[in-house]
């Protein structure tokens, strides 16, 4: 796929995967998963918050989490892998 990133938060387990569900994220084993025509976006919960794997035009997807995660956490850093 494309770009990895970590997106660095805390947060309850329950709160983020009820988050992700709500917003379209499919549960898919390990990973949350989103797929439209034009994007791929994969997320995986981790002790830090979130991996993410993203390809395709996914710039509108990914400033939908980030706001979306406003909901649940105050603070959210990100680190290029």
């Amino acid at each position: 796929m494309g770009l990895r990133q970590q997106l660095r938060f805390e947060y309850k387990e329950d709160d983020l995967t009820k988050l992700l569900k709500d917003i379209g994220y499919v549960k898919s084993g390990l990973l949350f998963i989103k797929k439209e025509n034009n994007f791929e976006v994969e997320l995986g919960i981790e002790p830090y918050g979130l991996y993410i794997h993203r390809s395709g035009n996914y710039f509108e997807e990914f400033g939908f989490l980030i706001e979306s995660l406003g909901n649940i956490t105050t603070e959210i850093g990100i680190v290029d892998q």
